[in-house]
């Protein structure tokens, strides 16, 4: 069975349109190890705009493509209300949770024990 990997994705690039560091991640493992993780994708913090319907989120065919692929897409549900967001505002495939924190740390110590992978501001 593929070992569960979470990727806490909490900040954009400083480049303006190049991929946040934990979707270059993601997209490398779906790549090189297309097997070997089943794997989810937190968005919160500056990512939170990533999971939003608009037309100015120029990542929504990578995070598409990654969700064809098998990824589970979350967002963080406090993040997107204390940002004056709610979930009608969401992508489709991008699933509400109820905050970030709880659930990366019950993804590291609940019986489902997930490996987390924290990205980094590039």
């Amino acid at each position: 069975m593929p070992q569960r990997l979470v990727i806490s994705c909490f900040y954009l690039n400083r480049v303006p349109d190049k991929l946040p560091v934990g979707l270059q991640w993601a997209q490398d493992l779906l790549t090189h190890f297309p097997n070997k993780y089943r794997i989810t994708l937190l968005l919160h913090g500056q990512c939170l705009s990533l999971g939003l319907n608009s037309p100015g989120n120029t990542f929504l065919s990578i995070l598409k493509a990654l969700s064809d692929s098998g990824f589970k897409i979350v967002i963080c549900e406090l993040c997107l209300k204390q940002t004056g967001h709610n979930n009608r505002q969401l992508l489709p495939f991008v699933k509400p949770i109820a905050f970030s924190v709880d659930y990366l740390a019950e993804a590291q110590t609940g019986r489902h024990k997930a490996v987390v992978i924290y990205d980094a501001q590039a």
